[in-house]
């Protein structure tokens, strides 16, 4: 039996958001390298914005609910970089980030960097239609910090 196929999610933001979020996470991703960074540094940043992201949901959504979030959102991203890992639902945490680890460290930094924010700003926008766009940038803002921008404004904060 085929396994089933789920469409993308609606895209809650406009495109002046998404591009607040994607300039967010370049910033968040961007390791002190800079464009000359390896791909272990963006996979560094990449899971530790991941693990900053999951304590500030698992209150909010729970374990369970973290843990479906990311296996989603990486079969989403899988779409575009197939490269990534499988998103396992029933994986341990450890094992989920060591596959990702081991995914992005096998990239080209600029792949990696790529893959990373897509795969983020799925978190964002699948979050956002489940929870509403004020609440995940209420939470964002707190993991990421105050670049997440105003759903209601569409703005970048300053």
């Amino acid at each position: 039996m085929a396994p089933v196929q789920f469409p993308k999610p609606p895209h809650p933001m406009d495109s002046a958001a998404h591009h607040a979020i994607r300039r967010a996470l370049s910033r968040i991703l961007a390791p002190a390298g800079g464009n000359h960074a390896d791909s272990s540094a963006v996979a560094d940043a990449a899971i530790h914005a991941w693990i900053r992201t999951a304590l500030e949901l698992t209150p909010v959504i729970g374990q369970e609910g973290v843990r479906a979030l990311y296996s989603r959102c990486m079969v989403l991203a899988r779409s575009t970089y197939p490269w990534l890992p499988a998103g396992e639902l029933r994986a341990a945490q450890a094992k989920m980030l060591a596959d990702l680890r081991q995914s992005l460290e096998g990239r080209e930094a600029g792949d990696a960097l790529e893959a990373s924010i897509a795969f983020l700003t799925l978190v964002a926008e699948l979050l956002g239609t489940l929870i509403g766009e004020g609440l995940t940038r209420r939470l964002l803002s707190s993991a990421w910090g105050n670049d997440v921008p105003d759903p209601m404004t569409q703005e970048s904060p300053r």
